[in-house]
């Protein structure tokens, strides 16, 4: 939106979402690698969805250091959206790997054609975590936007009343 539009609350929008992400990829990964070794018999494995999420991480860590680097500049906001399409093709990448190349994980188990193939007593609960997760992660999203307004406001205040002194 911001490279069609050059609106700028666009920008400020998707500069505080990394920030949340990349602590949710962590434990992801961290988790899985947990999960991974009693499962599979080792930690990490350079399989497609492991790798293609290891990915992911790199974007975000990407888009931290555009932001950071460009913080108060607007240079930086093209490449911030730039590395941002990037990171959302890989999205549907992670989803659909473990369909498309054979890899240690199992093929989908609750989005796919046939239905969920998932137990009832095991998919409710799962379903209640994953909106209980996603309300979480809109609720930080969603603090960081304001505090991030709250501080291009301050930062605005301050230049006005240094340019009237």
């Amino acid at each position: 939106s911001y490279l069609i539009w050059k609106f700028p609350l666009f920008v400020l929008m998707a500069k505080e979402i990394p920030a949340i992400a990349i602590i949710f990829t962590i434990i992801t990964l961290i988790t899985g690698s947990l999960w991974g070794k009693p499962t599979w018999g080792t930690y990490w494995v350079w399989d497609a969805r492991l790798t293609s999420f290891l990915i992911l991480l790199f974007v975000y860590l990407g888009l931290i250091f555009i932001n950071k680097t460009f913080k108060y500049n607007a240079s930086g906001d093209l490449s911030f959206s730039y590395l941002s399409i990037i990171g959302a093709i890989n999205i549907p990448i992670i989803k659909f790997s473990v369909d498309w190349w054979n890899t240690l994980h199992q093929p989908a188990s609750v989005i796919r054609s046939g239905g969920p193939s998932i137990s009832m007593e095991m998919l409710v609960p799962l379903l209640i975590m994953s909106l209980g997760v996603f309300l979480l992660f809109l609720y930080l999203i969603l603090t960081n936007i304001h505090s991030a307004i709250y501080e291009k406001k301050f930062i605005f205040l301050s230049k006005k009343d240094l340019v009237n002194e």
